[in-house]
């Protein structure tokens, strides 16, 4: 949920700020580009509910196929038509909406191949993202002033970020010492700081915005290494030395979350073999 609710305001902003037309149109253009990517992606997750058939041969692949065009879809087609602030949203939208009928279905989080099929991708392209954001980074024109301002942010917006985990838990039931972790464990960012970074800075450039809305991308996406290289090994850190100090071994939870036979076989399956062999 944070991070549709990241996506949906970066989506905003970006849009109100890029806008060229007039005053009206500039404080309705950053929601409309939100709802186009809503909207896109309900519809597309929509139709993932009944295509193709889940009795089809083929299913995992198709489904698979379906998604991740979808995606790209979502995030080229957004571009061409100048709603960059849509795609991100509209991709994650249509893998929410497509994820819920399935797993009515019988496909759970944990014995999902297309879920499993994306987690092998993303081994390929994880370090292709956060390798990309790095070559946008050319360290001699980088400000101090916007290094340390960076910084200064970032520990405002963690200290704000702490509390605001523990409230969230606060009602689950859990101890102290569980919620405190529940809050370093929320610490890392990466993922939609590499997603989201440079786009700001591409879109100065594509609409040729002009030397300072550059500066301003670039600072952006300064911003967005500066957290990812602060919190996530931070984070890491914490987590592993917190957990054995805070969380006691729950043998209750073991005991009434044992695999059927039928789920570990289906999980131990090669994913996309599944879909090819059976077309």
């Amino acid at each position: 949920m944070d991070d549709v609710l990241a996506i949906s305001g970066f989506s905003v902003v970006l849009g109100i700020t890029f806008s060229s037309g007039g005053l009206v149109w500039s404080i309705f253009r950053g929601p409309l580009e939100m709802l186009v990517g809503i909207a896109f992606g309900g519809l597309a997750g929509f139709i993932s509910w009944f295509l193709p058939e889940p009795s089809r041969d083929g299913l995992v692949l198709y489904r698979f196929l379906l998604l991740f065009g979808g995606g790209l879809l979502s995030v080229f087609g957004s571009k061409a038509i100048e709603f960059s602030g849509a795609g991100a949203l509209g991709c994650l939208t249509m893998a929410f909406v497509s994820a819920y009928q399935w797993r009515r279905q019988g496909w759970t989080d944990d014995m999902n191949p297309v879920r499993k099929t994306f987690a092998q991708l993303w081994l390929l392209f994880e370090p292709i993202l956060f390798g990309l954001i790095g070559v946008e980074i050319d360290i001699t024109v980088i400000e101090i002033q916007t290094i340390g301002l960076g910084i200064a942010v970032l520990t405002i917006g963690l200290v704000f970020r702490i509390a605001a985990s523990i409230l969230a838990v606060s009602w689950a039931g859990l101890t102290w010492k569980e919620k405190f972790f529940v809050a370093l464990a929320w610490l890392p960012k990466a993922t939609v700081q590499a997603a989201l970074g440079s786009i700001a800075l591409d879109t100065a450039r594509d609409r040729d915005a002009g030397e300072t809305a550059e500066e301003l991308g670039l600072k952006v996406l300064t911003i967005a290494v500066l957290v990812i290289i602060i919190t996530a090994p931070i984070g890491a850190i914490a987590i592993s030395l917190s957990a054995p100090r805070l969380l006691t071994d729950d043998a209750t939870y073991k005991e009434n979350n044992v695999p059927d036979k039928e789920d570990v076989d289906l999980l131990v399956q090669p994913t996309v073999d599944i879909g090819i062999t059976n077309l």
